[in-house]
């Protein structure tokens, strides 16, 4: 993603833990449905152009934990979805 054209449309913040304790801070910029599942693309706060996408599991009733996807299928497609949503709001490089 080379940067944005207009205004942010959706915005927060989510700090993830990873199994060793090591927090890392996330700008949310979406939670996109994909198949019946939750997914976030999150951009790294560290490397401005680092996207990540996250899909939703199970955790405590009032907790939302997250846990990188997996399957590069489903990864490439969930980013294709938020391209396809954001193409007039951000300007992407692919």
């Amino acid at each position: 993603m080379a940067g944005k054209k207009q205004q942010e449309t959706f915005e927060d913040r989510i700090t993830l833990t990873d199994q060793n304790g090591l927090q890392m801070t996330f700008e949310c910029l979406d939670i996109i449905e994909y198949q019946d599942q939750e997914y976030a693309v999150l951009l790294n706060e560290d490397e401005e152009i680092m996207i990540f996408v996250y899909e939703q599991v199970e955790g405590a009733e009032d907790e939302a934990v997250y846990a990188p996807v997996e399957d590069p299928k489903v990864d490439e497609k969930v980013y294709r979805l938020f391209q396809k949503k954001y193409k007039d709001v951000y300007e992407f490089d692919d």
